[in-house]
């Protein structure tokens, strides 16, 4: 899987569900978990999609970045 592949579609579903501050955030969860945008393992993507979806109050929102975001990362392994 393409790891530069991967930021832009968690980046892109993600600044769609909160908005521009969606970039600082996921910056943000990023360090928080001690990973680089460009180095993301595999195994980590669910705790990574997970922490990001916590930072989405609405519900509805929230399970929407969830499932494209899935959805996105299935079609490209």
């Amino acid at each position: 899987m393409d790891e530069g592949r991967v930021i832009d579609v968690i980046r892109a579903e993600y600044v769609r569900a909160v908005g521009p501050m969606g970039h600082v955030l996921i910056d943000e969860v990023l360090a928080d978990l001690a990973l680089r945008s460009e180095q993301i393992p595999r195994e980590k993507l669910p705790e990574l999609i997970e922490k990001l979806g916590w930072e989405i109050h609405s519900e509805r929102r929230r399970v929407a970045f969830q499932k494209a975001t899935l959805e996105h990362l299935q079609s490209i392994r």
